[in-house]
Parts: structure tokens; C-alpha cells; sequence
């Protein structure tokens, strides 16, 4: 009997280990990431905890408003997206928040006028898409 007992408490205190270090492998995973494939509020987080990407899905694809963040809690980009392509507004900033590009989107495309900055706030150049379609976006 007491070995009995004793195989039976030897069996549970691995199994309770086993489980808390599988526990302790799940954890850092379900943080990262949390979203359903098809339909769902899209979240990812840097490994510091910060928020790192926050969006809506629809179908797979990226709809509404979506914004993606730096470590350090600031802003790095915010755009829309319909039926998966960016439309509207979009923004790009720096580390320090001070704003990078700010442009607009149709149909996943760059048009119209789309502005340049550097780090300080100083405008470095200012392209306008409708003019020249096939210019890139050098951030």
C-alpha cells in the first residue's frame, strides 16, 4: 500500500509540475497575440507588455481604423483600411511623436499630396501622387 501511495503522490507531483511549466509556456503567447483567423479585434504586443498593433477584421481582411505603436507607448502609424486596402487619412511618426508622413490613401494607393518630415517637425519634401502616380514612398 505504500508503495501504491507513494508511486500514485510521485506520479501527481510530476503531472502538477509538467502542467505548471506547460502553463508557463502558454502565457507569454496568449500576451503576444490574441485573435480569432477570420472575424475579430486584431491586438499584438511588443514583449515589454506595450501595445503594439490594434485593429478590426472582417472576412480576413483589415477594415476601419487601424494604428500600430512603438515600445515606448508612442503612436507609429495610424490609417483605415476598407475590404483590406488602406483608405483615407494616414499618419506616420517618430519615436519622439513627432510626425513622419501624413498622406492620403484610395484603394490602397497613395494620391494626392503627401508630406515629409524629419524629426524635428522640419518639412523635407512634399510629393504629390496625383501628378506623379509612379513616385515611392521613401520614409
Amino acid at each position: 500500500m505504500q508503495r501504491y501511495l507513494f508511486a500514485l503522490f510521485t506520479f501527481l507531483a510530476v503531472a502538477c509540475n509538467s502542467q505548471t511549466a506547460e502553463t508557463k509556456k502558454l502565457e507569454p503567447s496568449t500576451k503576444v497575440e490574441q485573435q480569432k483567423p477570420d472575424d475579430s479585434h486584431f491586438v499584438r504586443y511588443h514583449d515589454n507588455g506595450a501595445l503594439y498593433v490594434d485593429g478590426q477584421k472582417e472576412n480576413g481582411k483589415k477594415v476601419g481604423y487601424w494604428s500600430s505603436w512603438y515600445k515606448n507607448g508612442q503612436l507609429q502609424s495610424e490609417v483605415f483600411f476598407e475590404k483590406g486596402e488602406r483608405q483615407g487619412s494616414y499618419k506616420a511618426f517618430f519615436p519622439n511623436g513627432q510626425l513622419r508622413v501624413e498622406g492620403v490613401y484610395a484603394s490602397g494607393k497613395s494620391v494626392k499630396v503627401w508630406n515629409f518630415y524629419d524629426s524635428t517637425g522640419v518639412l523635407l519634401k512634399t510629393v504629390d501622387f496625383d501628378k506623379t502616380p509612379n513616385a515611392k514612398i521613401e520614409e
